[in-house]
């Protein structure tokens, strides 16, 4: 299985890690983007890799499969969404054969746990960088409607225009330089939608309560909007929380509920940037793969296919010194240095 590649690897360890936990390590270590193992869409069969890429919400995921089917997701959409975590497989890098990392199909679908905590990776990345011109004048902002009857739908939109208008106020222009927001829904104690938005913004001086009263003139009722100030690292941390966790778990109550979620939220941005800001694809990585000059180390075109995980992993528990050598390898890239 991994015979044929024994040459390109530096010699085994002298002190092999332990495999009480091999497949799970090993699982762990996905570093892949969608674009290096696309190409073919495998049969949405669950394997142990798959059951590892989604063991925190397993159930739900089939629950979800289940509702996107209802809501009329095309087929396409679902077969991807089933099939994300297939295809997992050991890549080595070409010239530097002590790197390697695991890669595997990833849907890339919004509701997909897995796929968008690495998604909110990416985000919080680049957030990080825009702020670091900011120093340290970055407030977080948060604007939330008064609790209606009204339907998903309909309180998003409103949302979203009442933030618009609000960003259209010549104080706001004034003291606001550049932000993001992120979306929040969830459903209150009074089993009311309750959606709001997380803006992390580089900006002057804000009073609180003219922004409570700007905030009632642009939606008629609700004065909930709340303003502190924010280090870099803490606002990037706290606003990208929400991307990598797409459902809430108040959404789940009923199927009622998930299903008007779902079609709400179809085709409607959950993060964006306004001001100096603004054009900056926040999910997009800092480089992009697709324009990468093979001379770069990190190139898609400059790893191979080791072995599969499956493969792997069967050869951890034989023994294999060679897989032993793999297993250290992914252990120390992940992990730090092994105990």
């Amino acid at each position: 299985m991994i015979n044929k590649m024994k040459t390109l690897l530096p010699e085994p360890s002298q002190t092999p890690l332990p495999l009480s936990a091999a497949a799970d390590a090993a699982a762990a270590a996905t570093s892949l983007g969608t674009h290096e193992l696309n190409a073919q869409i495998p049969l949405p069969t669950v394997g142990s890799y798959q059951e590892h890429r989604h063991r925190e919400y397993f159930a739900q995921r089939r629950r979800l499969h289940q509702t996107l089917q209802k809501c009329g997701t095309r087929p396409k959409t679902l077969d991807r969404f089933a099939a994300c975590g297939s295809n997992a497989t050991v890549l080595q890098h070409k010239y530097h054969p002590e790197r390697v990392k695991i890669g595997c199909f990833k849907c890339r679908h919004r509701l997909c746990h897995a796929c968008q905590r690495e998604t909110a990776g990416i985000i919080r990345g680049n957030l990080e960088a825009l702020c670091r011109s900011a120093h340290h004048k970055l407030s977080l902002l948060t604007l939330t409607l008064k609790h209606t009857g009204h339907r998903l739908s309909a309180s998003l939109k409103r949302l979203l225009t009442a933030f618009r208008d609000l960003r259209r106020l010549i104080p706001w222009k004034h003291a606001v330089t550049a932000g993001a927001w992120v979306l929040e829904i969830k459903i209150g104690q009074d089993n009311l939608w309750h959606p709001h938005i997380h803006v992390l913004m580089h900006n002057t001086y804000l009073e609180q309560g003219w922004l409570s009263q700007a905030w009632k003139a642009v939606t008629g009722d609700s004065t909930n909007a709340h303003i502190k100030r924010i280090t870099p690292g803490k606002g990037c941390q706290y606003i990208t929380k929400y991307v990598s966790k797409p459902i809430d778990d108040t959404v789940w109550s009923s199927e009622d509920a998930l299903q008007e979620f779902i079609n709400a939220t179809h085709r409607q941005r959950k993060c964006a940037t306004f001001g100096k800001w603004r054009g900056c694809k926040l999910a997009t990585p800092s480089e992009d793969p697709e324009v990468w000059d093979t001379s770069d180390s990190n190139c898609p075109k400059n790893w191979q296919v080791l072995c599969t995980v499956n493969d792997l992993i069967l050869d951890l528990y034989r023994n294999d010194p060679m897989a032993q050598q793999i297993f250290h390898l992914l252990f120390l890239s992940k992990k730090g240095p092994a105990p």
